[in-house]
């Protein structure tokens, strides 16, 4: 399964949570904590994926995130649930798995759902300490045949909310770990 997602850094988050709450529907607020981790014997960077322990108000989910492809900032996505935050670390750090220095993601997550053209549209209005706010727009395609498409109608919903920003491919991660060099 692959997640489509398109990312903005906003200028105008104030206009654009007014757009998302006229044209969808919001289904929560949720603060968010996610842990990176560098594998014990490749580099993630170089290969582009990434490892994720994620802790919300509701959940705690351990997400793996291969390459990108397409143009924007689409890739396969598996995740699972998990009970215990503090146990899943530890597991991971037995294993190898050492978490990133200055790659833990703090975030409030304001999620809406929208309908265009039949399909089901996530859009998160994301307020990430130390790099601003942001809006993804996501959605769900089953092969990558299918990736460019949903692409472009990601693009066309942007332009319909007006959105005034600049595109970004990088994860909020990578964008962590560019401060920080």
């Amino acid at each position: 399964m692959y997640e489509v997602e398109v990312k903005v850094k906003l200028k105008n988050p104030e206009d654009v949570r007014k757009r998302l709450e006229e044209l969808g529907e919001k289904v929560r607020t949720v603060r968010q904590r996610d842990l990176y981790y560098q594998h014990p014997c490749r580099d993630f960077a170089e290969t582009d994926e990434a490892l994720r322990l994620r802790r919300s108000d509701d959940k705690v989910a351990l997400t793996y995130k291969g390459p990108k492809v397409g143009r924007e900032k689409s890739r396969v996505e598996l995740e699972v649930v998990v009970d215990d935050f503090e146990t899943a670390d530890a597991i991971l750090r037995r294993l190898g798995f050492e978490p990133l220095e200055h790659a833990e993601v703090k975030k409030l997550r304001t999620v809406y759902t929208l309908e265009v053209n039949g399909e089901k549209v996530v859009a998160a209005l994301d307020e990430v300490k130390d790099l601003g706010t942001f809006l993804e727009l996501e959605c769900k395609a089953d092969d990558e045949s299918e990736v460019d498409e949903k692409e472009k109608l990601l693009v066309s919903i942007l332009e319909e909310l007006k959105v005034e920003g600049k595109r970004v491919r990088h994860s909020y991660l990578e964008m962590l770990l560019d401060q920080g060099e």
